[in-house]
């Protein structure tokens, strides 16, 4: 004899029971994961204030890396200004020096020193001719306080001397 069992068909028990069971796995899954985060010494407000401190180290590395690009543009413009500076303040210093040059000269015609009249050596001037032994001279004679208008004569030059010995 077979023994018969009658069951009522009830799908909505079978799925509630299959939903509450569902979720008890995953709450119980959870809290697993989290005890076992607390055994761990895992601390979740820590690590996001870390988080936080990190993002904030990351946008004061990006904004000191940007203040870095901008001072080293300044330091070559300034570099760029100051060498350009200095040619020009050398340029004008060439200029004064030339000046005054030219000014000791015409002092020299208007009113040479010791009342002495005639032909005086004004300046004298060697330069490198290009090549071994060969110089170029510039000599400036300066006619002072003579009535005459033409000076003619020679200029005997000798130049004696060693360099190293």
């Amino acid at each position: 004899m077979t023994k018969l069992v009658v069951k009522h068909h009830s799908p909505r028990q079978t799925w509630m029971l299959r939903s509450l069971l569902t979720v008890a796995v995953v709450v119980a899954l959870w809290a697993a994961f989290v005890y076992g985060e607390r055994r761990a010494g895992y601390d979740r407000a820590a690590a996001g204030a870390l988080q936080d401190q990190l993002t904030q180290t990351r946008d004061q590395n990006r904004q000191l890396q940007e203040q870095i690009t901008a001072l080293e543009r300044v330091r070559d413009v300034d570099l760029a200004s100051r060498q350009q500076v200095q040619k020009s303040v050398e340029a004008m210093q060439d200029k004064v020096t030339g000046l005054q040059e030219e000014l000791a000269f015409y002092k020299g015609i208007v009113s040479p020193g010791a009342g002495e009249e005639g032909i005086h050596a004004q300046s004298l001037r060697f330069t490198s001719g290009g090549a071994p032994r060969l110089y170029h001279y510039r000599l400036v004679l300066v006619q002072v306080r003579t009535k005459e208008f033409r000076i003619s004569g020679s200029v005997d030059m000798k130049l004696y001397g060693s360099e190293a010995g």
